[in-house]
């Protein structure tokens, strides 16, 4: 069996459904299914019942009892369990704290996707060093002649990926201020190299890599790996992705 064979057969993804409704719980399955990835969605009650002592992912609505919810499941364990969170890029700044690692806005066809290809890729690879850590978390863009907000998608030793909530045409260096999951905030310097739409690929500046920054993404590396396996402390810096 030829790469492109193996790469075209569904993966199993298993993961708790937290109060979703049956028709978008269609189509996340119809959505994972077109990626090639084949989603096993079960309710908490049934993970409860299953024995289930961790999930490899779940999909939980932005609502107030978001983190609650989360602090009381034990089938959810931070820097481990996938969270994809349900609601609007307006929404996330609210929860930033909580790890969201995808956004599910079944409005945004684009954020379908991406979790999709998140979820794909986590479960096709080991991390390493240069691995990309799916995380949304408010990004600010500072620029001399003002600002643009946006949400990240992915961040690695040597950038990050961001979605903007406006499509707008950045300077060769800007500053990024953001803060992730568990960390004081950060403020690096970076450069664009390339652009999708309103999707923008940043490269951080080798001299304002932060050893925050690699931390983080280490501490991270087994996030929806059924089974872990000890890494290397990362040792250099990754292009995003």
């Amino acid at each position: 069996m030829n790469d492109q064979q193996d790469a075209a057969l569904p993966r199993t993804l298993t993961a708790i459904a937290v109060d979703l409704a049956p028709e978008l719980l269609a189509t996340l399955h119809q959505t994972f299914s077109r990626g090639h990835v084949e989603l096993k969605a079960v309710t908490p009650e049934a993970a409860e019942e299953q024995g289930m002592a961790r999930a490899q992912a779940c999909f939980v609505p932005l609502k107030p009892n978001l983190v609650e919810t989360l602090s009381t499941a034990r089938w959810f364990a931070r820097q481990r369990t996938m969270l994809y969170g349900v609601g609007t890029s307006g929404e996330v700044g609210r929860f930033a704290s909580a790890g969201i690692n995808a956004l599910v806005d079944f409005a945004d066809e684009l954020s379908l996707k991406a979790a999709v290809d998140t979820t794909r890729n986590l479960l096709s690879r080991q991390f390493d060093e240069c691995s990309r850590i799916p995380i949304v978390v408010p990004v600010e863009v500072e620029t001399e002649t003002g600002s643009v907000q946006g949400i990240t998608r992915n961040v690695g030793c040597g950038g990050m990926a961001v979605r903007l909530h406006r499509t707008s045409s950045l300077p060769a260096v800007m500053r990024l201020a953001f803060q992730l999951p568990g960390a004081s905030s950060m403020s690096v310097i970076a450069a664009p190299r390339w652009y999708s739409g309103s999707l923008v690929g940043l490269q951080f500046c080798p001299t304002q890599v932060a050893s925050s920054v690699k931390r983080w993404v280490f501490q991270f590396s087994h996030l929806g790996r059924p089974q872990s396996r000890t890494l290397q402390a990362p040792r250099g810096p990754s292009r995003p992705n």
